[in-house]
């Protein structure tokens, strides 16, 4: 696996796939200046679970979906994020990749999972990706919300929350995000993570830094 800086993020490259997490700079436009050779697709992004299959005759942004997935090849599935994480995994047995959006309702919601249990027929091979999102220190919630995303991975709840003011904590929605891979079967071994904190990191678009202000970042993977 080659992992190189580029003007618009991060590129990572396999024999099978090419992924890349996108900074600040990262519009589709630009993209296809870069890459050419590429194809890209976009879904409508709507915070919930739904994974869709994107081919080169789909309509760009036009399903609603959170996940999207195929087996064609220089096809690349983008995913728009700022704070919310990108999640990009390819399946050798099935040669397919998938790029998944991951808010808190996402991950609440286990759409990293389901989109893992329903396209890997087996998950031990998986290669995940985890790219530039919200990190722990940063990532601020209600008890309520923050119990309901811990209680979707088995990783032990004191490691998940610390107690930051009355009735909030702050998350690590990462390490969440990273035992629910783990817990569908696939190795820790097999899962790339680029560990940035959108909010503090000015490279990169954040809604919680910027609110309406803030921009997105585009991510996607493709298959060779």
């Amino acid at each position: 696996m080659k992992v190189l800086d580029h003007d618009l993020g991060t590129l990572i490259e396999t024999d099978q796939f090419i992924a890349f997490f996108g900074n600040r700079n990262a519009q589709v436009e630009n993209l296809k200046k870069a890459f050419p050779q590429f194809q890209f697709k976009r879904i409508h992004q709507v915070h919930g679970d739904v994974l869709a299959e994107t081919t080169s005759s789909s309509v760009d942004f036009s399903v609603k979906a959170d996940a999207h997935w195929t087996k064609e090849k220089n096809l690349a599935l983008c995913i728009s994020t700022a704070d919310c994480t990108p999640a990009l995994f390819y399946s050798p047995k099935d040669n397919l990749v998938c790029g998944i959006h991951a808010g808190w309702r996402g991950v609440e919601n286990r759409i990293i999972p389901k989109s893992i249990e329903a396209l890997a027929s087996d998950s031990k091979d998986l290669k995940m990706l985890i790219g530039p999102h919200i990190q722990k220190c940063s990532f601020e919630i209600e008890d309520s919300i923050g119990d309901k995303i811990i209680s979707t991975c088995s990783a032990p709840k004191n490691s998940l929350k610390e107690t930051s003011s009355p009735g909030k904590s702050l998350v690590d929605l990462h390490l969440v995000v990273k035992t629910q891979v783990t817990d569908c079967g696939a190795h820790n071994s097999n899962i790339w993570e680029l560990m940035k904190d959108t909010k503090t990191d000015l490279n990169y678009h954040s809604y919680r830094r910027d609110k309406e202000n803030s921009g997105r970042q585009q991510s996607f993977i493709v298959l060779k």
